[in-house]
């Protein structure tokens, strides 16, 4: 491989994890959320690298030439982010116990 080609490929890479955007966004929400920011940048990190592996391996072109495989992603991603919301909200679910209603003492009391 050219080494041209290649700094030019790590620049590029460098430029997607460092510019600004909607991952910027959304880690810097996450963070004023919750202490913990690790599996938030973790995830995009593991993103970023799954998708300079298919841009390395040359799959980047084929996916975009053939419009069934740029389709079949697009759907595997967009399943992907639905089904493991639901199944984390499945886990975190737990009945809550009604509140009591407290009657105040200016309101007289109901028989």
């Amino acid at each position: 491989m050219d080494m041209g080609l290649w700094l030019a490929f790590i620049a590029a890479t460098g430029a997607l994890l460092l510019l600004p955007g909607p991952d910027w966004a959304f880690m810097l929400a996450t963070g004023t959320r919750q202490p913990r920011i690790v599996p938030p940048v973790a995830g995009l990190t593991i993103g970023y690298v799954i998708l300079s592996l298919v841009v390395a391996t040359g799959l980047g072109p084929l996916i975009a030439a053939v419009p069934a495989a740029l389709i079949t992603v697009t759907l595997a991603g967009a399943g992907t982010w639905p089904s493991w919301g639901s199944a984390s909200c499945a886990r975190r679910a737990r009945p809550h116990p009604m509140p009591r209603r407290v009657r105040s003492r200016s309101s007289p009391a109901r028989r």
